[in-house]
């Protein structure tokens, strides 16, 4: 059901993008420069540089997007305002609104590629914890219970796919054979079949469950929700424009992608304890988590990898003993090529 995978971001937002949205929450004193870098900051993986802030205001004054008002404070004006509104897909904000809401509402939809919410039901559900547990969950399992549902709706459509998943039934068996002299309890089911999911030895609770289980989809570092709404919206933040590279194109830097994807497989865990390579499949998820995937999905990394290797700016290799290794990340990562196969990519001495 594709557990082990990072969910997919459907919009970027640059840094100048969220310098005007950050905007649509300030008064009309404006916002200093320290203001905007504590807003935004904490978005990115990698900070941006002061040469960043400068010239993206600059532009954005050029564009007669903002108005300098001060030295280093700025007013957001009706152009500028207009492109925000405009890249969060809405004509108007009512009101007065905080950055926390804003941030919260809009730019969780916006990441997460969800339907702007139109009622007060959805915008209170997608800005809660459940809520926004239960739409990440929506959307990354497909659930038949439309973009913003409760916790419970979206927990009970899980369940039944899970019940239809034979792969996931299956890892039940073992399970399952402890507890045939125990009562019956629904809540035990709905438990393993979560853990199942998850693919936890040690078993959870089916509330601790999901929330490990958005915490992992997300790539978020914990299960609380303010760090599962900051793992969204650094997946999200890009300092520039993420431009998506055709697999066709003559136009892609291949040296600059294989130093990339080595930089992203030296912060994976090796495919084994000792081995000094890694998983394809998992490279391609870390680049994910960094935005660095040049907009390439998963087989077309895979062809500019064989292309990378071919050109000796990295090594690919053979997984030589996948039954010692899990071998969902060993099917996941294959690649074949002219009757060769490859599983890892090794890392730099």
């Amino acid at each position: 059901m594709g557990e082990g995978l990072a969910m997919k971001i459907e919009k970027n937002l640059t840094l100048r993008e969220l310098i005007l949205i950050r905007f649509l929450a300030s008064t009309d004193k404006g916002l200093s420069t320290t203001e905007l870098k504590k807003s935004l900051q904490q978005l990115f993986n990698d900070a941006p540089t002061d040469d960043d802030w400068k010239d993206d205001l600059g532009q954005l004054v050029k564009q007669n997007k903002l108005q300098r008002i001060s030295k280093a404070k700025f007013q957001i004006t009706t152009p500028g305002k207009q492109a925000a509104l405009q890249t969060i897909g809405v004509s108007s904000i009512p009101g007065v609104i905080s950055w926390p809401v804003l941030k919260n509402r809009y730019l969780m939809v916006l990441a997460l590629g969800l339907p702007i919410p139109s009622s007060d039901k959805d915008k209170k559900q997608i800005g809660g914890a459940d809520g926004l547990r239960a739409s990440i969950l929506a959307k990354h399992y497909q659930l038949d219970s439309g973009p913003f549902p409760t916790i419970t709706k979206a927990r009970d459509c899980l369940l039944w796919q899970l019940l239809a998943d034979p792969q996931i039934t299956t890892s039940m068996q073992a399970r399952l054979a402890s507890y045939s002299t125990k009562p019956f309890k629904q809540a035990k089911i709905n438990e393993l079949l979560l853990n199942a999911l998850l693919g936890t030895t040690r078993e959870l609770p089916a509330e601790s469950a999901l929330k490990q289980l958005v915490a992992k989809i997300t790539n978020a570092r914990r299960t609380d929700i303010e760090e599962v709404r900051q793992a969204i919206l650094r997946a999200a933040a890009a300092i520039k424009p993420t431009q998506a590279t055709s697999i066709d194109s003559e136009i892609f830097d291949l040296e600059t992608f294989a130093a990339q994807v080595l930089r992203s497989a030296s912060k994976c865990q090796t495919c084994m304890p000792g081995y000094n390579k890694v998983f394809v499949s998992k490279v391609w998820e870390q680049m994910g988590v960094e935005n660095k995937q040049f907009g390439l999905d998963l087989e077309q990394l895979k062809q500019r990898l064989v292309q990378a290797n071919s050109k000796r700016l990295l090594n690919l290799s053979r997984a030589d003993l996948p039954y010692e290794m899990n071998l969902d990340d060993v099917a996941a990562s294959e690649i074949t090529y002219l009757g060769a196969t490859f599983n890892l990519i090794e890392l730099e001495s």
